[in-house]
């Protein structure tokens, strides 16, 4: 009899015993392990984007080659031409073979889901090439989309449209083929780039172009429709069990399943086994997930494998090494190497109910001490569980027992037995994570006071300290973090009160978070959208050799001095902060706050500079709306009273003229009555709708009282005009030496103007990094139409925004420190 799932026949009984030869050849083809489930691997996600960055460079690039590739295709292409029917036959091959595969997968192995990814992704490919090559040779759109449907014209030389087919072919089918098959396909997308050169079908570049856009395309296929997991079937477990030595009965899948692992269940002579599986491509998606993780991430625990076998030996270590120090921990059975190259840790489980699942009554005093206790052992035998969450604490007979040793870590030191309750305390922040982890998870359950008087009886003072700030969303792993806008809100409020009766029961005061990120999505655009701006900077250079010559001619006197009046721009600002609040502040910790936020502004675009002076003003006494209108609406409304001044002033007086005749009149008053009717939809909504009016009106109400005060305050104003204005004027004496170190110097009113006008528009593009990027080309191509050189305006650019942005981050990131040590922030 026949048992289906999804499209793959499943053959048993006598039929299983003799296979046909159809299925032999199906079995020798493709994968041996079990396609289920299918899923979307975050290796995609990686080789999606890398692609498209790859494109993105390489189109615009697409004639000029280096002198690598041009020996390449010269060394290929002047072979011997009776070469040339070995090379065609070579060049056919790699079509031929993706075709085969399509046919063999519909018609002969009956995959349709296969046939299916693979015409898609084979379709996708030849659409995509020929739009790329009809638009890097010039063409319209419109012609670029004709050329694209018709069947009949002759493909484009950039990217190669068969290579990227067959590229794409070969890599959608991967997941799905034994590695025999992967490696022919493989082989023959190096035969066929290989023939083309030779044959003068294409060169180096539209070769690689080719090769990329096909494996891009094969992983958004992958994305959009899943691919197999990779595990062993039933029937291979059961005997890859049996050859371990484990005499295993019915093996089933868990119900739950997680990600980047397989979890099956069976039963021997002594009882239940858990059985977790790392089939063949788990492995490389758990390094690339733990890769991206401490990518972003400072906690170190993270452990990069070299084999699927050493990630499940290490986690057997961890768990003997928890059990000899006195931790309930599952009792492991074995590890190894089974079934079609997986590798299996074999475990007996821990019966009883789950710290989600227990009742309240189960959940006294001594119970929650007790499983504290077991952290304590478990911290002080040198190890991290690294996912303490209420599925992995079991509430058992014996007591609380932990389980799921998956992501634990620990330090190669003798592990000692314990003898008592916190005999083994973590020393400093070791095991943070796993503390604060399990308080909110337990906090939820019975509440944050009563949590924390556990975890202190459990783990003292010592060991429940540097969990402290570690209290944060960031911490806990993806199961217990909150979805949505609303929960996450509750979620950051619960946190919130978490620390407060944490630092209440040690009797400390709050410590700052720890940051553990190293990077945010901000950050990371504010990286990309530099190196945009670098790139489009560089890509405006003429001649190479007249740059070159152009910095070798640096006056780098004259960049010493720019750096120099950058860095006293933040005594300007300093000046316009004080002069936004009634209180008396220091001036010279002022000053230094403006610089620290060189480096802040970089870390946390957008709010943190925000956020630091808020911080800042409350600690010397400025109460929160008070500091939060100094920072935002003071600030903002004196720079752009200052702003606009100092523009028309330097526009005025600058030689340079700015013709505003090219600029269509109808489309600036359509912009306007758009804007205006904008406007007027937002105030009848405020004012239309109570719920609104209230949350807005408020704050208005608020900052309209601060602004009030300050203006009747002459001290305050001056101070904040007069900061404002040598904050500009400064600013625009940084570009001037930076214009006048590389060449002939410009009108420093012209410099001015445009440095204002240029900043104005940067600093409105709302993505993080846009601003960086907009800005080195807008004052590049400003200091040319202003008079420089381009080579003279492109170095001057770069070293203005060296200067004045990057340099004092590095300065900044010494004064936040001092800051913080001082109380400041």
């Amino acid at each position: 009899m026949t048992d289906t799932i999804e499209d793959e026949p499943v053959t048993t009984g006598d039929a299983a015993a003799a296979p046909s030869v159809w299925s032999r050849l199906r079995t020798m083809s493709f994968g041996p392990a079990d396609e289920h489930p299918y899923r979307r691997r975050t290796s995609d996600w990686i080789r999606v984007v890398v692609a498209i960055v790859f494109l993105a460079v390489a189109i615009p690039r697409h004639g000029d080659l280096s002198s690598f590739e041009k020996d390449l295709f010269t060394l290929l292409n002047h072979l011997p031409d009776g070469l040339k029917s070995f090379f065609r036959v070579l060049y056919a091959l790699g079509s031929l073979w993706a075709l085969l595969v399509v046919v063999f997968a519909a018609v002969v192995a009956r995959r349709w889901r296969l046939a299916r990814d693979l015409t898609i992704a084979g379709a996708l490919a030849w659409i995509i090439a020929r739009a790329i090559g009809a638009l890097v040779s010039g063409s319209s759109v419109s012609d670029a989309l004709t050329v694209t449907v018709r069947i009949g014209d002759s493909s484009p030389s950039f990217p190669m449209t068969r290579l990227a087919v067959i590229v794409a072919i070969v890599a959608a089918a991967s997941p799905y083929l034994a590695r025999p098959s992967r490696r022919i396909g493989f082989t023959l997308v190096v035969t066929t780039a290989i023939g083309a050169m030779y044959l003068g079908v294409g060169l180096p570049n539209a070769a690689i172009a080719a090769i990329v856009l096909g494996w891009g395309i094969a992983a958004a296929v992958h994305l959009a429709f899943g691919s197999p997991g990779g595990r062993p079937s039933i029937a291979q477990m059961t005997r890859g069990l049996h050859d371990l030595g484990i005499d295993a009965r019915d093996v089933a899948l868990a119900p739950t399943q997680p990600s980047g692992a397989t979890l099956m269940t069976a039963t021997d002579d002594h009882g239940p086994l858990a059985v977790r599986v790392l089939g063949r491509d788990a492995a490389d998606a758990q390094v690339l997930a733990k890769m991206w993780n401490g990518f972003l991430y400072k906690s170190g625990g993270q452990r990069l494998y070299r084999t699927r076998i050493e990630e499940v030996e290490h986690e057997g270590y961890c768990v003997l090494g928890a059990e000899r120090a006195g931790v309930r921990v599952p009792e492991l059975v074995v590890t190894g190497i089974t079934g079609p190259g997986a590798a299996v840790y074999v475990e007996r489980p821990v019966t009883g109910q789950t710290l989600d699942e227990v009742g309240d009554d189960r959940l006294t005093d001594a119970r929650l001490t007790d499983l504290w206790n077991q952290v304590a052992k478990l911290h002080g035998a040198r190890i991290t569980h690294g996912s303490l969450s209420p599925t992995n604490v079991v509430f058992t007979t014996d007591g609380p027992a932990l389980r799921g040793f998956s992501h634990a870590y620990g330090v190669d030191v003798p592990v000692r037995t314990a003898t008592a309750p916190g005999a083994h305390e973590p020393t400093e922040a070791f095991g943070a994570s796993d503390t604060a982890t399990l308080l909110v998870a337990t906090a939820d359950r019975v509440g944050p006071e009563r949590a924390v008087r556990c975890a202190l009886a459990g783990l003292g003072p010592t060991g429940l300290t540097p969990a402290l700030p570690m209290i944060q969303t960031a911490v806990l792993p993806a199961s217990m973090r909150a979805h949505g806008r609303a929960a996450r809100k509750a979620q950051t409020e619960s946190l919130t009160a978490l620390r407060t009766a944490t630092a209440a029961a040690l009797g400390i005061e709050e410590p700052q978070l720890e940051q553990v990120h190293r990077l945010s999505w901000q950050t990371i655009a504010m990286v990309v959208g530099t190196f945009l701006g670098v790139a489009a900077l560089l890509s405006m250079v003429g001649d190479p050799e007249e740059m070159v010559e152009t910095l070798k001619g640096a006056e780098w006197w004259l960049l010493a001095v720019a750096l120099a009046v950058s860095f006293s721009t933040n005594f300007a600002s300093g000046l316009s902060l004080i002069g936004s609040v009634r209180q008396r502040v220091p001036y010279l910790r002022t000053a230094e706050l403006q610089l620290s936020l060189s480096f802040t502004n970089l870390a946390v675009p957008a709010i943190g500079g925000l956020a630091s002076e808020i911080r800042y003003l409350q600690k010397q006494g400025v109460d929160l709306a008070s500091a939060a209108t100094a920072g935002g609406v003071v600030q903002g409304a004196a720079d752009a009273i200052s702003t606009v001044s100092v523009f028309l002033v330097a526009l005025y007086l600058s030689p340079v003229s700015f013709s505003f005749g090219n600029i269509d009149t109808s489309n600036v008053i359509q912009i306007a009555l758009l804007a205006l009717v904008a406007v007027l939809v937002a105030t009848a909504v405020i004012f239309g709708v109570p719920k609104i009016r209230k949350k807005v009106m408020a704050p208005v109400r608020s900052a309209w009282a601060t602004l009030a005060d300050v203006v009747r305050s002459p001290r305050q104003v001056a101070q904040l005009l007069i900061g404002q204005t040598a904050n500009n004027l400064l600013y625009g004496l940084v570009l001037y030496f930076c214009v006048a170190a590389f060449g002939p110097p410009v009108n420093f009113w012209a410099v001015l103007a445009a440095n204002i006008g240029v900043s104005s528009i940067a600093d409105s593009v709302p993505v993080p990094g846009g601003s960086t990027a907009v800005g080195s080309v807008g004052v590049a191509a400003a200091m040319t139409a202003a008079g420089a050189t381009q080579e003279a305006a492109v170095a001057a650019s770069l070293a203005y925004q060296l200067a004045s942005t990057f340099i004092p981050a590095i300065a900044g990131w010494f004064c936040v420190r001092n800051l913080l040590e001082h109380d400041y922030l």
